[in-house]
């Protein structure tokens, strides 16, 4: 998995239409969120299940329960929650709202997390249709098409074309993004290019803790390798 993946998003309460206005419910949403921030992902679960009870129509709070589950490794209730955070979100907003992206994205991360590449590539698709500048959806969807072990899902043009898109201004010197068009590069097998894209990688990220695997990957596309992760199914 690659580790510049971000956590799963960890927004202050959000309102997608549907308050958590009633006093009660905002005092375990507040509490809730402040769990989250501390990583006390079990406690924030306990206290959204009560906020359910008091507004369970308010799609943020599935969603956010969601994230939870995901962090504690409980994917079938993670997945269900954002199902049902869809479900009440596309009744209140429709299917244009680019809040949607929240939910999308996440329910996407935790199957990526998993390696399930299959399930979390259309996902990616809809947030960054949604959204082309969704944080990290291009990036992440990117990586999966560069690096899957699964031949029918991976597509290096189409990622070099998604990672070449978030590649502007600054960001064009961010070694996860470079790192991300190297694997691409490689993945075509134009190693040349992905020696030079990866050597500006490890060169850029000199002193952070991904330096060292940045520097493995350079080493595996000087033997004309690509980086490949291996798709899980489920």
């Amino acid at each position: 998995m690659k580790a510049i993946h971000r956590l799963i998003v960890v927004l202050s309460f959000i309102l997608l239409g549907a308050g958590c206005a009633r006093d009660p419910a905002q005092k375990l949403c507040s509490k809730a969120d402040s769990a989250m921030d501390a990583k006390r992902f079990d406690e924030a679960i306990s206290l959204m299940t009560r906020a359910l009870v008091l507004t369970p129509n308010n799609p943020a709070i599935w969603a956010n329960r969601g994230n939870c589950y995901s962090k504690t490794g409980d994917l079938t209730k993670a997945v269900s929650d954002y199902d049902k955070a869809l479900e009440l979100a596309l009744k209140i907003n429709g299917p244009t709202d680019k809040r949607l992206c929240y939910i999308y994205y996440n329910k996407a991360y935790a199957f990526d997390f998993r390696n399930l590449h299959a399930k979390a590539i259309p996902l990616y698709e809809k947030v960054i249709a949604l959204d082309s500048t969704y944080p990290d959806a291009k990036g992440n969807l990117a990586w999966i098409l560069a690096t899957t072990s699964e031949p029918k899902l991976r597509n290096p043009d189409h990622a070099i074309a998604l990672i070449t898109q978030e590649m502007k201004g600054e960001l064009s010197k961010n070694p996860e993004l470079l790192d991300t068009l190297a694997a691409a590069q490689a993945a075509k097998g134009n190693f040349e290019e992905a020696i030079l894209t990866q050597q500006q990688t490890v060169e850029l990220s000199k002193g952070q803790k991904n330096n060292g695997e940045f520097a493995e990957r350079l080493n595996l596309y000087k033997q004309r390798k690509p980086h490949v992760v291996q798709a899980m199914t489920g």
